[in-house]
């Protein structure tokens, strides 16, 4: 973490700046006045650095305290994501952190405390604090959606994501509806009803689960341990065999398996694929121990594979698990929410399911001391990078 700041010969304004990144602890990098907008200086700045957030805000030192700064959405500026910190906190917001902290508070425009505290006054320490707010809550936003190249197509990758949830539960209540109400507005590109709103925090200060709707058809999926917010689920294309039906929708036929020969390649119809290769290996090279890229045990398993969606009634031995059980009650344990699980493709062996793309390999094509053949198996997603592949 990093601050940057535009010296335009505002001598009180770099001081405050200095003061104030001395007192959280954070680098101060200054850069010269090239006379064009501060906010594209430091984005330039920023990019060259390789960063990728960027929190946009006004490090002065000064100004009233209860100065409302209405919240703009999330943006995607010169590559980088611009976010948009809760600064300044109302004096309602700051009261409320301050007692989350069991510290006081005395406004210095109400006239009733001031009498009973003439020497109280809301000072540097109070401005600090809001600037300590701030740096907090630019911090809060949104995760790459869980699971994200296992469940999700090339058009809605990134769409929505995820947070834990103690880290709202963290801000006062005062300060986590309003981190809420930006998540929710980058995330959905509107704003969001109040009475959603309120319902979010209650259920989250309640400690308590719920799928709560938004605007657009989005979902925000409240869970024990973090938040997930849904997009719009996507159609697939239609079957061409199916008939032409009078209704705004039409239905969706299962979609048919894919033949995946190995090694070979099959073309998912979101913009994923699933790579097959085979390989001969010295026993003793442990298997891969990647989510997207795995190695089996090629003696166990016929030359002829399939590639499908998930389809009712399916089962699968997760490898690691006693015995066989349902391949959705797998898909909701490891976490997948229900809107995509079935989104995640199969590698099949006959009617087996051989792996959950981007999850778990089967118990019966293990690779184990010994195996020298063996069949390695890619999910190429084309938007995430390796890094973010490996589990």
């Amino acid at each position: 973490c990093t601050a940057v700041l535009v010296d335009d010969g505002d001598e009180e304004r770099l001081r405050s700046a200095s003061e104030l990144c001395r007192h959280l602890g954070v680098p101060l990098e200054v850069l010269p006045d090239s006379g064009a907008e501060p906010l594209d200086a430091v984005l330039r700045f920023a990019k060259a650095r390789g960063w990728s957030t960027v929190a946009s805000g006004d490090a002065r030192g000064t100004g009233e305290v209860g100065g409302w700064v209405g919240c703009e959405a999330r943006e995607r500026r010169e590559g980088l994501a611009l976010v948009r910190p809760l600064r300044f906190q109302s004096r309602g917001e700051l009261r409320a952190a301050l007692q989350h902290l069991r510290l006081p508070f005395v406004d210095d425009l109400d006239a009733a405390a001031r009498r009973a505290h003439p020497s109280a006054e809301v000072g540097a320490d109070v401005l600090r604090f809001d600037a300590e707010l701030a740096a907090a809550t630019a911090l809060v936003v949104w995760d790459a959606p869980v699971h994200c190249a296992a469940r999700r197509g090339v058009a809605d990758a990134f769409l929505g994501g995820s947070l834990p949830r103690g880290t709202l539960m963290a801000l006062p209540r005062a300060l986590r509806r309003r981190a809420l109400a930006r998540l929710l507005q980058e995330g959905v590109g509107t704003f969001v009803q109040r009475d959603a709103l309120e319902l979010a925090v209650d259920t989250l200060s309640r400690g308590r689960n719920a799928r709560i709707a938004l605007p657009r058809d989005w979902t925000l999926v409240l869970r024990s341990d973090r938040l997930l917010l849904e997009p719009p689920r996507p159609r697939r294309g239609v079957d061409p065999r199916q008939l032409h039906l009078p209704f705004e929708e039409a239905l969706e036929l299962p979609q048919p398996s894919l033949a995946l020969p190995w090694p070979g390649t099959v073309a998912l119809d979101d913009g994923r694929s699933i790579r097959a290769s085979f390989l001969r290996l010295d026993g003793a090279c442990a298997p891969l121990a990647r989510r997207l890229s795995v190695e089996l045990d090629a003696a166990r398993l016929p030359r002829d594979l399939s590639v499908r969606f998930p389809r009712p009634g399916d089962r699968f031995h997760p490898l690691g698990w006693p015995r066989e059980g349902s391949l959705y009650g797998f898909l909701a344990s490891a976490g997948v929410p229900r809107e995509g699980r079935d989104r995640v493709p199969l590698v099949l062996a006959e009617d087996k399911v051989v792996w959950v793309a981007g999850l778990r390999v089967a118990d019966f094509a293990r690779v184990e001391d010994g195996t020298r053949q063996r069949l390695r198996l890619d999910l190429v997603h084309p938007l995430v990078a390796e890094a973010d592949a490996r589990g």
